[in-house]
């Protein structure tokens, strides 16, 4: 088997939920991302003032939803179009609002919140998400296809169906075995 160096293009880089700008309520972020993009989105949201906040940055676009219950906000590279930013964000808040069981207002009342303390409970929310949005070469995307490919190399190399059309000479003759021909012939 060879193997290549493949460049992992991803369009979605960080994203995080947050009850308020001191404090994030989980975040994720793809594996390659650099640790320095997750604490530049941190520090987008501590800043935010208006309710829709979007930024072109060197590192990509950033862009915030802040309701009056939380602040939604990703950062993704330049690859990703910007219309897709805001769904993404809308829909990252139904998935929350469904996971919280659309009781986000309670979590202002809530006292013993810390934070990150929904990053495991969240995650699979998150990354379907990702997934979703992110684009390019993935390494999950090439696992499923090489065992596709390798479950096909060993069906192939298993059975190997042979059908060949009869030739019009093959017509002409009789079909049944020259014991059989003989056979009949003998009865006349």
């Amino acid at each position: 088997m060879h193997f290549c160096k493949i460049n992992l293009y991803k369009s979605m880089k960080c994203a995080l939920i947050a009850k308020d700008t001191n404090m994030v309520l989980c975040e994720y972020s793809v594996a390659d991302c650099n640790p320095r993009l997750t604490a530049e989105l941190k520090r987008k949201v501590k800043s935010i003032t208006s309710s829709f906040e979007k930024t072109r940055t060197e590192e990509g676009n950033f862009i915030a939803i802040k309701t009056d219950v939380l602040i939604f906000a990703c950062l993704s590279d330049n690859s990703l179009k910007e219309e897709r930013l805001p769904q993404f964000l809308e829909e990252l808040k139904e998935a929350f609002a469904a996971f919280y069981k659309s009781d986000l207002e309670n979590i202002h009342k809530q006292t013993n919140l810390e934070e990150n303390i929904l990053d495991v409970p969240f995650q699979k929310s998150f990354m379907r998400l990702f997934d979703k949005y992110n684009t390019g070469i993935n390494m999950t995307n090439i696992q499923v296809a090489n065992s596709k490919i390798d479950s096909l190399k060993r069906d192939m190399g298993k059975t190997c169906l042979l059908y060949t059309s009869p030739s019009p000479r093959d017509l002409s003759t009789s079909r049944m075995p020259s014991s059989a021909c003989k056979k009949k012939k003998k009865k006349k």
